[in-house]
């Protein structure tokens, strides 16, 4: 749970440029949410680029993420659930490490 200064719904929306009509994911507080649980972010994907792509599946494709882990989490737990997390939903043959 956070303990710093709260950040009503309606100013986070305004502040993040959120949609009307548009709902927020998560449950608990704005700071909760924000600075209390750990967050993955996308930081590149290798895909075959624009120019020059075909209308056929690639067989693979690979990205780099980073995970935010907050105060009080374990990196090595949080890094572990990610993994184990990745490999449950990837398509069969999915994710691998490296």
């Amino acid at each position: 749970m956070w303990p710093g200064a709260p950040w009503p719904p309606e100013t986070f929306r305004a502040d993040a440029g959120v949609l009307d009509g548009v709902s927020l994911l998560g449950g608990g507080t704005v700071p909760d949410m924000v600075w209390s649980r750990p967050a993955v972010t996308i930081c590149g994907i290798d895909c075959p680029p624009v120019l020059g792509s075909a209308a056929a599946i690639t067989p693979r494709a690979s990205a780099r993420l980073n995970l935010r882990v907050p105060p009080g989490m374990q990196a090595g737990d949080a890094a572990r659930a990610l993994v184990s997390h990745l490999h449950a939903v990837a398509p069969r043959g999915g994710a691998r490490e490296g």
